[in-house]
């Protein structure tokens, strides 16, 4: 639970600090100030532990928030969505146990409510064995997109007193907090649905087996069958069939009650029609070792599983790290060791390009990484061996010149390959400076269709050395889609250090 609370508090303050770019309701000094004592509570000066810090600063920040906007504490609801297995038990055996199993007086051995729990429950076993093959989204993705859908319901418990401006605040830092808390529990969120499914089966016919045998204890029932489609012979089989196994180990324990006798045609014969007369109690004794066998001890089993997986994910709860919000937050704090050689190919970037150049791969890399830019490279040059050992060597083309599958495409496949022979062989970026053709295209659809055909093309270039492309251009406060775009591209296959 209490890596639950931590991760509560990180992603409420990203909630909050992402829907309030302009620092109006989490001031910039609030930031800077929480941000110091996380830096001061590590162990030494300098030897910044990103996880700890990201949780200190947020310790501080939301105990703030929360202070100065107590709307902000109904995230905390989220939390406690745990779904323990002992009330889920105890309210399903309550269920149970309110069914009445055996009727009025006479039980139907065709219509027994078990037989259709059995059926139930071998379906579902079924779908479990088959839901491997069969998903197509990763486990408690559904439950996510559900519980991501309550945050409307979050924004609206916002209180109607607050002036306008901040009750927009706190509904979208709720809305938003609830969508990364479901994308992080989601798994988690998956596991104890399934969990609760498995103890609602196993107490629910635990309750039904025990409402036969309280009943059975203060009246005397019947056994009977009848049926429109079935005779004797196949309800022989049947029955057979299902309480074969019941019957034999009932006839083990107890040989007076001669159970296998019972799934015999000339007994069941005499259970027939409306007349029929025969003693309920080794039927329900059948039934119910056959539930315990069929239901109780498989649903135990499964619930004891996912228990475990339940437990091994709640302690693995973090937040990623890698997400844009976390490597802005973390770039002064990173990039010490870190080398980063830029090749720009026959282009000089304007300045607002060069200034996002420099943003970007503070943010990539972190504040305190070396960056060194080379001088541009002439047309058609080829790639120039690494210098030192750096971690990443970025690639900046003009999108606004055309790409060539013989000069640009050789000049990227041998940049993927040279250094292959280091121990640590440096990552690849590719980078395509859309400044320059987007002035030229102008930002009408036009100029946009024309930017992102271009854009293709030059994806197209790269694509046989396993490198992908992303764009470098001026961005506007607060957008993640240039850091998303970049980090993907280091994910290439043939970008990968």
């Amino acid at each position: 639970m209490e890596r639950q609370e931590e991760l509560a508090r990180i992603l409420l303050v990203q909630a909050c600090e992402e829907s309030d770019p302009q620092a109006r309701f989490v001031g910039r000094r609030e930031r800077e100030r929480a941000s110091r004592e996380a830096r001061g509570a590590g162990p030494a000066a300098g030897d910044v532990d990103p996880a700890r810090f990201v949780a200190e600063r947020a310790r501080v920040l939301a105990d703030t928030l929360e202070s100065q906007h107590p709307a902000l504490r109904a995230a905390s609801w989220l939390v406690r969505l745990e779904l323990r297995g002992l009330p889920v038990l105890a309210a399903t055996t309550a269920v149970g146990l309110a069914v009445d199993a055996l009727g009025e007086r006479r039980i139907n051995l065709l219509a027994f409510p078990l037989l259709g729990l059995l059926l139930w429950n071998t379906a579902v076993y079924v779908a479990f064995a088959l839901a491997p093959l069969l998903a197509r989204e990763e486990a408690g993705a559904g439950f996510a997109a559900a519980l991501t859908r309550i945050a409307g319901a979050l924004a609206r418990r916002v209180p109607r007193s607050l002036a306008p401006e901040e009750a927009r605040f706190v509904g979208a830092s709720l809305q938003r907090f609830a969508s990364l808390w479901a994308a992080r529990t989601a798994a988690l969120l998956g596991a104890r649905v399934e969990r609760a499914l498995h103890l609602g089966a196993l107490g629910f016919a635990f309750g039904v087996v025990g409402g036969m045998y309280l009943r059975g204890l203060a009246f005397e029932y019947r056994a009977s069958w009848e049926s429109t489609f079935l005779d004797t012979r196949q309800v022989a089989g049947l029955l057979s069939t299902l309480l074969g196994p019941a019957a034999r180990v009932l006839d083990a324990l107890h040989p007076a009650s001669h159970a296998r006798e019972l799934l015999g045609e000339s007994a069941l014969a005499q259970l027939h029609g409306p007349l029929g007369n025969g003693p309920a109690a080794p039927w329900v004794h059948m039934w119910a070792l056959t539930a315990a066998a069929w239901i109780g001890l498989p649903r135990a089993v499964l619930a004891l599983r996912v228990g475990r997986r339940v437990r091994r994910v709640a302690a693995r709860l973090a937040p990623d790290l890698g997400a844009p919000y976390f490597l802005r937050l973390l770039a002064p704090e990173r990039g010490a060791d870190t080398r980063v050689e830029v090749l720009l190919y026959s282009h000089q970037p304007e300045a607002g390009s060069a200034d996002a150049l420099r943003e970007l791969l503070a943010e990539l890399f972190g504040e305190r990484a070396r960056i060194s830019i080379a001088p541009p490279l002439a047309y058609g040059a080829e790639p120039p061996e690494p210098v030192g050992d750096p971690r990443c060597r970025v690639v900046v083309f003009n999108l606004a010149q055309p790409p060539e599958q013989e000069v640009h495409g050789v000049f990227l496949e041998a940049l993927a390959r040279a250094g292959a022979e280091r121990p640590h062989p440096p990552a690849v970026l590719v980078l395509v400076d859309e400044g320059p053709y987007r002035a030229r295209m102008g930002l009408e659809s036009g100029g946009l269709d024309r930017v992102g055909q271009r854009r293709r093309a030059w994806e197209r270039v790269a694509h046989p050395a396993d490198l992908r492309v992303a764009p470098l251009r001026p961005r506007a406060a607060g957008s993640d889609e240039l850091l998303d775009a970049a980090r993907a591209a280091l994910a290439a296959p043939g970008a990968a250090a």
